[in-house]
């Protein structure tokens, strides 16, 4: 169960920078939209583009995880959520601290996100 906690741990960690990336090529785009600069833009695209589908990857292995989470807990794959793996692991402190703080830091980002 530790390697599956420090693999879910590895995939948010890498959403989370996939999604800041994303974030400040936003803010490039947007200069870059106001100068005209075509070619700039196409290159940022193709980035993002990029970072999507490492995004798709990551969730598909984010899923991944929780299943196998799941089976090892002995609950029903698709119940299984990040909130309730931090209520499953009361008895694994270290693990449970490490994904609320990811938790808190993707509740953050949305709430950044949604102020832009």
């Amino acid at each position: 169960m530790a390697s599956l906690m420090e693999d879910l741990i590895d995939v948010l960690n890498k959403e989370e920078e996939q999604y800041q990336g994303l974030i400040e090529l936003g803010k490039k785009k947007r200069e870059v939209v106001i100068r005209a600069d075509i070619k700039t833009l196409d290159e940022i695209t193709a980035t993002e583009q990029e970072a999507a589908s490492n995004l798709q990857n990551l969730a598909k292995k984010r899923a991944r995880v929780l299943n196998d989470m799941a089976t090892v807990l002995g609950r029903n794959p698709g119940e299984v959520t990040i909130t309730k793996m931090i209520s499953y692991l009361e008895e694994q402190p270290v693990e449970q601290k490490q994904l609320m703080e990811v938790k808190e830091r993707q509740i953050g980002r949305a709430s950044c996100r949604e102020r832009v």
